[in-house]
């Protein structure tokens, strides 16, 4: 002998699985609406600049030391003071862009004054162009709507998205 689901219990049982999925999917449209990501029309599409015996970064960027033409020419970094250090060497170093990528970037001493090399460089001219993780900005919204709004030299990796909704 078969169960029976009497005919009243199978209308509630669906009635719930309707009200449950209309439920999920009004959700998910208020959630598509309260977080959509900004419209790209409109944007200027850049790309790297190649690297040019012009501008002393880039002529050592080129240069091969005698017997390491198979080699990379990466040297890591391996304490932060000197990775700092040198950041901020090379940003003030260069002549035509920037191009700089975080995952994580904070609103503390080190994140502030790397803010600042980047919007002296976009004011002397250079391409600044900062690709960012929006995860960990807590407070930077207003520094980088501020360096966005820069009429030059200032590009932004992606549009500015956090909780508070800018």
């Amino acid at each position: 002998m078969q169960p029976t689901i009497d005919k009243p219990s199978c209308v509630i049982v669906i009635r719930t699985l309707a009200l449950a999925i209309a439920a999920a999917l009004a959700s998910l449209g208020v959630a598509h609406l309260a977080f959509q990501t900004p419209s790209l029309e409109g944007r200027t599409v850049t790309y790297a600049v190649q690297a040019s015996d012009v501008t002393p970064l880039g002529r050592v960027a080129l240069s091969r030391p005698d017997g390491q033409v198979e080699q990379s020419g990466v040297l890591p970094l391996l304490s932060g003071p000197d990775a700092f250090v040198a950041r901020i060497a090379l940003i003030r170093a260069a002549k035509v862009a920037v191009d700089v990528q975080y995952y994580i970037w904070q609103r503390d001493d080190t994140g502030l004054i790397l803010l600042d090399e980047l919007r002296k460089a976009a004011e002397r001219g250079v391409r600044v162009r900062l690709l960012l993780d929006d995860n960990g900005i807590t407070g930077l919204d207003g520094d980088l709507a501020a360096l966005a709004a820069m009429p030059q030299g200032w590009r932004s990796g992606s549009s500015i998205r956090s909780s508070s909704g800018l």
